[in-house]
């Protein structure tokens, strides 16, 4: 996402005055009425786990069936992008940039937190047993895992597809134009969806936010022994927040990209300090088992809601399924329109397993290495009661057993450090463009919109904090999901019935009927491609040449048709008689940009380009080979697409 000062975007006032009063008042109950928002947080807590606790579980079934049904039929094969198009990204540098997009502070967090509280303090079966070991990993990863990926994977579909095959903007609006009609879209329902998604990145960012301080103020009192205390707090997130404004307003995106990607070598570092300094054969067991118990036990695991155990499960429950379900749908918004904006013309297929099983690698591998070395060091009583009773405090714990930990302990609030920076910048730029209207590809919002913004990622995170700690964080992203996953639902309505519209051709290949087959021949043995300035030269006046001989025909036989010619671009429509429908060709010179082989270090933009020439119809792209830029190939190709339309028509 590049930054540019001189964009003509305008702010989209009722999406800015709704999502912003909505976070005044937040701003403004926590920090001066801190325990009556506490008391109002606890008791929308209990409400909504109380009452909707089967519809989360629920709708994350539906979302995986939906993904797995979509990218298994036969709009699997279709693309994110023009049939002709190439993807932006090689698979490297595709999957690098996923990771940086799921991952999170959060992990840091979770890493001993989750494993060993549910290790000591199980919701079924007795506690401290191998089985409750057992149990504890295969609980985490439920949470961790393609449950939650599944949910930007629906997300990021949805949004590429009609950015880039419907070619409407890159915004959550854009999706429900098939239900609502493009006037509602771009009216209160658009606004009202575009409301949504800002107080839910904004919510759900505050939850990370709000942990990352703990974790920070954790790793410094454990490091440096500066106290835990709101003065602290409030300090952290004055220059977290500062950094981020700061990076969001200058544009340093490259740099962002850079830190994120040495974030991830950190991260990857840290699993294998505790790998190989560990029981590292253990270890290795316990992954290969773990992941067994995974994927056994993943459907029975997807529809528990501990129904026989009473209400004494709701606490757990809330504390843990329902909390993790509604936060993914909250970063829903914010993840998918970042994964949608990377994922240009990959295969509706590849796309969703992609995005399943690419970070599913790392989360097994991060949280069987640190989940079962923090039981293992717990039942040899190195890791106390406390890694549980203090959650920001457990990496930190277990980093204390290893040899040179507190080389490990500085890495790893580098790396907590880094992620709050990065979360919190791209945050600020996303609340920003979802408030805006009228962005280029490559511009974002203004300086003055991404600098509110920020402050108010400020000043939330500091009030939910002051208003009850993490069990305030847990409540407001359990109260954030549950809108935007209606909308959602929404999306999976409007995908199906767009999909149901695409209509694919019965296509034959007509390049052995070419007329002049001399020529053809010629091409073929030479095996050169026709320069880039030959293209350019030639494809005007042969192109312009082949539709006026066939226009000259049609008009003798009363067809009535219609012709555009521009600059390497030109396209015919051929009217039916009977009725208002037509034929059209579209044939046009496109700048392809091959993806970079290596992400780290990716080649020159200008020495991975080319030239390739793009034929689009209703329903149907593809390109042609430049070999057969000629007249006589041109009016068949245009013959035969035309013989296919009306064959078409007949079957219908």
């Amino acid at each position: 996402m590049k930054t540019n000062q001189q964009t003509n975007s305008t702010l989209n006032k009722t999406v800015f005055l709704v999502s912003s009063i909505i976070s005044i008042v937040l701003i403004v109950t926590t920090l001066i009425f801190p325990i009556q928002a506490k008391n109002i947080l606890n008791n929308l807590f209990v409400f909504i786990v109380q009452y909707f606790d089967w519809y989360y579980i629920l709708i994350i079934v539906v979302y995986i069936l939906f993904c797995i049904i979509i990218a298994l039929s036969k709009y699997g094969t279709i693309k994110l992008g023009q049939d002709q198009d190439k993807a932006d990204f090689s698979y490297v540098s595709w999957a690098a940039m996923l990771f940086s997009a799921g991952i999170g502070i959060d992990l840091l967090f979770f890493s001993v937190y989750e494993p060993l509280s549910q290790f000591i303090n199980p919701i079924e079966g007795e506690a401290l047993t191998q089985q409750a070991a057992k149990k504890s990993i295969e609980t985490t990863l439920l949470h961790w895992g393609i449950h939650g990926w599944v949910i930007y994977a629906l997300v990021g579909m949805t949004l590429a597809y009609f950015a880039y095959r419907k070619k409407q903007p890159l915004a959550l609006r854009s999706a429900l134009t098939p239900i609502f009609g493009r006037k509602l879209t771009q009216g209160w329902v658009g606004n009202l969806t575009d409301s949504f998604g800002v107080i839910c990145t904004l919510l759900g960012i505050t939850t990370s936010l709000g942990i990352g301080v703990l974790q920070l103020n954790a790793g410094m009192s454990h490091v440096l022994g500066i106290s835990t205390t709101t003065l602290s707090q409030i300090a952290l997130i004055i220059f977290i927040i500062g950094a981020a404004t700061l990076s969001a307003v200058s544009g340093l995106k490259k740099g962002i990209k850079y830190l994120s990607i040495f974030n991830m070598i950190l991260a990857l570092l840290l699993i294998l300090v505790v790998l190989f300094f560990s029981n590292t054969l253990f270890l290795l067991n316990a992954i290969i088992l773990n992941i067994g118990d995974y994927f056994q036990n993943i459907i029975s695991n997807s529809f528990n809601t501990y129904a026989y155990l009473g209400p004494s499960a709701n606490t757990w429950k809330g504390s843990w399924t329902i909390f993790f379900w509604a936060w993914w749908i909250a970063w829903a918004p914010f993840v998918g329109l970042f994964i949608a904006r990377i994922s240009h013309g990959r295969t509706i297929r590849e796309f969703t397993f992609g995005i399943l099983f690419i970070p599913l690698g790392f989360v097994v591998a991060w949280f069987c290495i640190f989940g079962n070395a923090a039981i293992e060091y717990f039942n040899l009583r190195l890791i106390n009661q406390n890694a549980i009773n203090q959650p920001e405090m457990g990496l930190f714990m277990l980093l204390e057993q290893l040899p040179l930990s507190l080389v490990w302990s500085i890495i790893a609030i580098i790396s907590a450090m880094l992620f709050f920076i990065t979360s919190a910048d791209s945050a600020t730029l996303v609340l920003s463009n979802l408030c805006s209207k009228n962005l280029k590809e490559d511009q974002d919002a203004p300086i003055q919109l991404r600098v509110f913004w920020a402050v108010c990622l400020g000043l939330i995170t500091l009030g939910i904090l002051l208003a009850g700690g993490f069990e305030s964080l847990q409540s407001i992203a359990i109260l954030a999901g549950l809108p935007f996953s209606i909308v959602i639902i929404l999306y999976m309505v409007s995908l199906t019935k767009s999909l149901s519209t695409e209509v694919t051709y019965k296509t034959v290949n007509y390049h052995a009927q070419t007329a002049n087959w001399q020529e053809r021949l010629d091409n073929l043995i030479a095996q050169q491609p026709v320069r880039q300035q030959k293209i350019i030269t030639q494809f005007n006046p042969i192109v312009q040449q082949a539709i006026s001989e066939i226009v000259q025909q049609l008009h003798q036989n009363n067809v009535l048709t219609e012709v555009e010619h521009q600059n390497l671009y030109s396209h015919l429509k051929i009217f039916d008689q009977n009725s208002n429908n037509y034929f059209f060709y579209e044939i046009k010179v496109s700048k392809y940009v091959r993806p970079a082989k290596l992400f780290l270090f990716p080649s020159p933009e200008e020495s991975r380009t080319s030239l390739q020439i793009a034929v689009k119809l209703l329903y149907q792209s593809y390109t042609i080979e430049d070999t057969n830029l000629h007249k006589d190939f041109i009016v068949l190709d245009i013959l035969n697409r035309y013989e296919d339309y009306l064959n078409a028509k007949q079957e219908k």
